[in-house]
C-alpha cells in the first residue's frame, strides 16, 4: 500500500469521526458561556412552571367552581383528586387527565427556549434573556400541537409491535396445538420453564419495539428545530411540513447510527457521576428505613422482617454496628453530598442533550 493510499485511508477515518469532535466542541460552548447558560436555565425552569399553571388555570377554575357549589370539603376533593377517583365521575376524571397532560406538555416548552439558547451559542451569539420566546404564545400553541402530533406518530411503532406480537403468538399457539394435539402441553411449557419459546419471543419483540420507537423518535425530534428555523421567517408555519422535513432530513440508517453514537458517548460520560449520586441517595434512604425500623415496637419489627427479611437483614449487616448518633452523622453527610451533587448536576450536566440535538442538526442535517 502506497503512502498516498494510506494517507487517504486515515483522512477517511478522521472524517468519519470528526462529527464527534464537532459535537463535543459545541457542548464546550455551554461551559464557555457558563453563567449565561445557567441563569437562562433557572429563568426558563421557573417560567415553565408558571406557564404550565397559566395554561391549566381555566380547567382548575372549573374544578374549584364545582367544589364551591358542591357539599364536599376542599380537603376531601383534593384527596380524591390525588387518589385518581374524583367523585367516581367519568367527566371529572377526564378533566383531571386533561389538566395533567396539558401541564406536562406546556411545562416542557423549556425545550424550545433552551434550544434557542443552544442555537445562539453555535452561531457564536449570546441570546439576551429578554429576546428568548418566553411570551410568544403562538409558539407555545405550535409547540403544543407539534408535541401532540409527534406523540401519536410515536404510538405507531408501539401499536404495530403489539399487533405483530399478538398475531405471532396466536399463530405459534395454533401450530403448537396442531403438532401436539393437546393444549395442556402448551400450558405446561409456558408455566414450568421461565425460558421458553414464548418468553424468548416476547424479549425479541420488546427489543424490536424499543429500537423501532427510538428510530421513529429520531426521525421526528428535529421537527422542533425545523419549526424554530421556519418561525423566523413567518408565524404561519404548518406543523405537518416541519414533521415531513424532519423525516426527509433524517433519511438513512447512517445518520441514525451517528446520532445514536453521540448519545451513547454522552451517556457514558455522565453515567459514573449519576452512579455516585445514586449510591449516596440509596444510602440515605436505607438509613432512614433502618432508623424507622428501630423506632418500632418488637412486634411490629417482627412483622416487617417476615415480609421483607432479605432487605432488613442487609440493612442490619450494613448499619447494625453503628449507634444512633453515628447513623445521624452518616445521614447528614450523605444529605450534604446529595445536595452538592444535585447542584453540580444542574450547573454542569442538566439539559446537555439539547445542545447535542442542536449541534447534530446544524452540523449534519442542514
Amino acid at each position: 500500500m502506497s503512502i498516498v493510499s494510506k494517507y487517504r485511508k486515515i483522512v477517511k477515518i478522521v472524517n468519519k469521526i470528526s462529527y464527534i469532535k464537532k459535537t463535543f466542541l459545541d457542548i464546550l460552548l455551554l461551559y464557555k458561556n457558563f453563567f449565561h447558560w445557567n441563569i437562562s436555565k433557572i429563568l426558563i425552569f421557573l417560567w415553565s412552571i408558571i406557564l404550565g399553571f397559566l395554561f391549566i388555570s381555566p380547567l382548575v377554575l372549573i374544578f374549584f367552581i364545582y367544589w364551591f357549589f358542591s357539599k364536599v370539603s376542599l380537603l376531601m376533593l383534593i384527596e380524591w383528586m390525588f387518589n385518581w377517583i374524583l367523585l367516581n365521575n367519568l367527566f371529572w376524571n377526564i378533566i383531571l387527565v386533561i389538566i395533567v397532560l396539558v401541564y406536562a406538555i406546556i411545562y416542557h416548552y423549556w425545550n424550545i427556549l433552551l434550544l434557542n439558547v443552544s442555537n445562539s451559542y453555535i452561531d457564536w451569539k449570546k441570546i439576551s434573556y429578554k429576546e428568548n420566546d418566553y411570551f410568544k404564545f403562538y409558539k407555545i400553541i405550535k409547540f403544543f400541537g407539534l408535541t401532540i402530533i409527534n406523540f401519536f406518530i410515536l404510538l405507531v411503532p408501539i401499536i404495530f409491535t403489539i399487533i405483530l406480537m399478538v398475531i405471532l403468538f396466536l399463530v405459534s399457539m395454533v401450530i403448537f396445538f396442531l403438532v401436539s394435539g393437546d393444549i395442556m402441553k402448551i400450558y405446561e411449557m409456558v408455566s414450568i420453564s421461565p425460558f421458553n419459546y414464548f418468553t424468548i419471543l416476547s424479549f425479541i419483540f420488546i427489543v424490536f419495539g424499543l429500537i423501532f420507537s427510538v428510530y421513529v423518535l429520531f426521525r421526528t425530534i428535529f421537527s422542533y428545530l425545523i419549526y424554530l428555523d421556519y418561525s423566523k421567517e413567518s408565524e404561519k408555519v404548518k406543523l405537518l411540513n416541519c414533521i415531513k422535513k424532519s423525516f426527509s432530513k433524517t433519511k438513512g440508517v447512517k445518520k441514525f447510527l451517528k446520532f445514536l453514537s453521540l448519545v451513547l458517548i454522552l451517556i457514558v460520560m455522565i453515567f459514573p457521576i449519576k452512579i455516585i449520586w445514586s449510591i449516596f441517595e440509596n444510602d440515605l434512604k436505607n438509613i432512614k428505613d433502618y432508623s424507622i425500623h428501630l423506632s418500632k415496637s418488637d412486634e411490629d419489627r417482627k412483622k416487617v422482617i417476615e415480609s421483607q427479611y432479605y432487605y432488613y437483614e442487609q440493612l442490619w449487616l450494613k448499619f447494625g454496628w453503628y449507634d444512633n448518633e453515628t447513623l445521624q452523622k452518616i445521614a447528614i453527610r450523605n444529605q450534604i453530598y446529595v445536595i452538592l451533587f444535585s447542584i453540580f448536576s444542574f450547573l454542569f450536566l442538566k439539559w446537555l442533550f439539547l445542545m447535542l440535538l442542536s449541534s447534530f442538526y446544524k452540523r449534519e442535517l442542514i
